[in-house]
């Protein structure tokens, strides 16, 4: 009898759970439809095109889902997307989506200078590269270029500026990790590791290059050196 029972319940559970498959399918349609038009200025979904049913899988989970997590605006997300776009050198989507923040809000400038920000980390070939792409959309929708300068440093306050930005961000970090670094600029002086030779103990295929081997010890700063060096030389 329990177990007839529980049978039932499964039953009377899994047909209850049909309806509200389908309600978060139709959802998922809905916003994607709603997303995609106040992105896009035009209609998802539609069934046209050579690759109609990847469209609609693309279209549905990125605007249906990945649009709908979490708590960002719809401005912030296509400023996330077009740095995405912009790191994978994917020109032709960029465009679209620069297109579709500047819909949702962003403007030339925010654009501009977040693709500016992506030198570091993806080089300044690539980043030219999603400048243009951008530009390219800026000069369709007739907005002048050059577009305004936004630099709020001068050559003498840059790295102090510069400094003081990273300490905010990351307390430590960045600073930190020049520590050492040859040609430090913050110090005026350069570190460069302390060389020796060592007598190398290794008896293999490159012991005719030699019995010797280069470890570095410690680092000192270059004065040091040179002054070890003029000694050296008296």
């Amino acid at each position: 009898m329990k177990k007839t029972i529980a049978i039932m319940l499964t039953c009377l559970l899994a047909t209850n759970a049909m309806p509200a498959q389908n309600n978060v399918e139709m959802d998922r349609t809905d916003i994607c439809k709603e997303n995609y038009r106040t992105l896009f200025g035009r209609e998802a979904l539609t069934g046209e095109g050579t690759d109609p049913e990847m469209m609609a899988i693309l279209q549905k989970f990125i605007f249906g889902e990945v649009f709908t997590t979490g708590d960002l605006t719809l401005k912030q997300r296509e400023m996330i997307t077009c740095i995405t776009l912009a790191t994978m050198q994917t020109l032709p989507q960029l465009k679209a989506h620069a297109a579709a923040a500047l819909n949702v809000g962003v403007t030339p400038e925010e654009l501009r200078e977040t693709m500016y920000l992506t030198a570091p980390f993806i080089g300044f070939p690539k980043m030219l590269n999603a400048v243009g792409a951008i530009n390219e959309v800026f000069a369709g929708r007739g907005i002048d270029l050059p577009l305004p300068g936004q630099t709020t440093v001068t050559e003498e306050s840059r790295h102090a500026t510069g400094e003081e930005i990273q300490q905010r961000l990351y307390p430590g970090g960045i600073s930190g990790a020049m520590d050492g670094v040859p040609g430090d600029p913050r110090r005026g002086h350069c570190t460069m590791p302390s060389v020796h030779r060592l007598p190398c103990s290794h008896k293999g295929p490159e012991d005719h290059r030699g019995r010797w081997q280069r470890t570095i010890t410690r680092r000192q700063p270059c004065q040091d050196i040179q002054d070890k060096g003029r000694q050296e030389t008296a």
